[in-house]
């Protein structure tokens, strides 16, 4: 099946799926492929699963001051069918969060599956990823920092650009569902058709949890958000290293009451996708994009660029993928409608046999859309995790992780779940990772 492109607020092609599930073991080489306790890549036909325990020292996160502590149970599998032409496959990370001195107890869960349906000239997906999560998804597969998967492909729970505005605890579920068409005129060209519903309710709409020593961890009123996006692609190959396309893409981002407030975006994008060489491929879209708000006074109508730039290196079983993106975006629950320009770098390196590293980095400023004095603010966010693990046996193996997040925020924001000031988190943990189960003919 031929790479489809991704461009802001639009889901092409497969589900991310099992691409790096367990970052502590060795790393895959690419998407598609996961890595077993033994370092082999798990195929087509074969569930992958991996279960850890750890702790993590934290100092603010959550929005908690102080230093605190919690123990972590996390697991994660995924699975692709054996099927060439129809392959079925999903992807699940989710575990237990044991807080102390102030942190949170709370359940974490993603899981995600799509089907694809190929005839000789179409190929038909559709997707849906569901998450439970107490805070903005940044870490990892799970996207928790602290549980062993730093350096892998995060499940795509929101169409939300990566690096969206940190919050305080606030337990939310994200629902994704998502379908695409691609229909191939001949080797050089095709077009892609899709469509796809988002939506974000957080659970304690009224706000407050206090921990156990006291600590107002936030008041968790996040913004409850809707996102409707449809779009169309043309490819056409030049060689057989290059293409280049046009994108047309459209958003309706809704907001219930108290505020009863939508925005509609549409872009028109060109786009060029490059392979250098089997190891190093180059991605880009550009162009311009139409904002428009239901209320003129609060959110001007307006004209601006959107871009998305990523380059992916894969050497073996390291890679690295770099990416920049500008697009607007629901606000992640902090404000009403945002403009987001970030950028990311995440990798994993197998230094031995025994020896693995994994990493992400991100940088993010959100400059909300709305212009009211109550409703305009902008925030600057930073993030970052670093993993080391060794192997332990046959199937076990220790990791020890480190992740920072840094936020400021401009002014007041519609909603005080914003994060604002320093966290860190230190983890130490013990990762139990089985091989493979064959399921299917193989």
């Amino acid at each position: 099946m031929k790479a489809l492109h991704t461009f802001p607020h639009v889901v092409w092609g497969v589900l991310l799926l099992p691409s790096l599930l367990s970052a502590q073991s060795a790393p895959s080489e690419a998407v598609g492929g996961t890595p077993s306790s033994s370092g082999s890549l798990a195929t087509a036909g074969q569930l992958t699963y991996s279960l850890s325990v750890s702790d993590s020292v934290v100092t603010g996160y959550n929005g908690v001051n102080g230093v605190s502590d919690s123990v972590n149970l996390a697991g994660s599998a995924a699975y692709v069918s054996a099927s060439e032409r129809h392959p079925t496959s999903f992807v699940y990370s989710g575990g237990y969060l044991f807080g102390n001195n102030g942190q949170p107890s709370t359940a974490f869960q993603n899981f995600g599956v799509s089907q694809v349906f190929s005839t000789r000239k179409w190929t038909f997906v559709v997707s849906d990823i569901i998450s439970f999560l107490p805070s903005t998804p940044e870490f990892g597969l799970a996207g928790i920092p602290g549980v062993g998967d730093y350096g892998s492909t995060p499940v795509a729970t929101t169409q939300q650009p990566t690096g969206a505005a940190l919050t305080n605890y606030g337990q939310r579920i994200n629902n994704l569902t998502s379908g695409s068409a691609s229909y191939r005129f001949d080797q050089r060209n095709d077009i892609d058709l899709n469509g796809a519903y988002n939506f974000q309710h957080y659970l304690d709409g009224n706000g407050g949890f206090t921990g156990t020593n006291g600590n107002l961890l936030s008041n968790t009123g996040g913004i409850n958000n809707d996102l409707l996006t449809a779009g169309a692609q043309y490819n056409h190959r030049l060689s057989g290293a290059t293409t280049v396309g046009a994108i047309y893409s459209y958003s309706l981002s809704k907001y219930p009451s108290p505020y009863s407030f939508s925005f509609t975006s549409n872009a028109v994008l060109g786009s060029v996708q490059h392979t250098f060489s089997p190891r190093l491929s180059f991605n880009a879209s550009a162009g311009p994009q139409w904002t428009n708000g239901s209320n003129a006074l609060l959110f001007p109508s307006r004209l601006s660029v959107t871009a998305q730039v990523s380059l992916l290196y894969t050497a073996g079983r390291n890679n690295y993928t770099l990416g920049y993106n500008r697009s607007t975006s629901t606000g992640s629950g902090v404000v009403l409608g945002a403009e987001v320009d970030s950028l990311t770098f995440s990798g994993q390196r197998r230094f031995s046999p025994s020896w693995n590293g994994g990493f992400s980095a991100g940088y993010a400023r959100v400059n909300s859309l709305a212009t009211a004095p109550t409703l305009a603010t902008s925030l600057d966010s930073f993030t970052t995790g670093v993993q080391a693990s060794r192997r332990i046996g046959e199937h076990f193996s220790a990791f020890g992780s480190y992740a920072l997040q840094y936020q400021s925020v401009g002014q007041l924001a519609a909603t005080d779940n914003a994060f604002h000031g320093v966290a860190h988190v230190v983890s130490v943990g013990v990762t139990y990772a089985p091989r493979p189960i064959h399921l299917g003919r193989r």
